[in-house]
């Protein structure tokens, strides 16, 4: 009867862990890392960039980040990669500057970082 009573204590134990982890981040499986964005070649003019961000940890902060990306004007597309920690974004430098991307990253909560860029002017 000991070692029952034991094993229904870890199995509670460990549900109440996943049901934290689910609460915190309203996610209860892990997130796949995103491809890396490609630009395609009707972007002329746009600038790919990629920025690390630190406090995602779960699949809904990969979307949030995603989101917010996505809705600034100016921004064409969006890679998010949860376990690299980073976003690749495709932009129009005459329509979005690096801080704007960085202030709306830090504003859902998480730090970016400084955008490197991969391509552009």
């Amino acid at each position: 009867m000991f070692a029952f009573n034991a094993s229904k204590s870890v199995l509670l134990g460990a549900l109440f862990t996943l049901s934290l982890a689910t609460t915190a981040c309203g996610q209860q499986t892990p997130s796949q890392a995103a491809p890396a964005a490609k630009t395609p070649a009707q972007l002329v003019g746009y600038t790919t960039a990629t920025l690390p961000i630190e406090g995602m940890s779960c699949g809904s902060c990969v979307s949030n980040v995603k989101q917010t990306l996505k809705g600034l004007d100016g921004i064409s597309t969006v890679a998010v990669s949860l376990e690299q920690r980073t976003a690749t974004v495709a932009y129009d430098p005459q329509k979005v500057k690096p801080e704007q991307i960085q202030a709306a990253v830090n504003a859902k909560g998480y730090k970016a970082g400084a955008l490197t860029t991969v391509t552009g002017k």
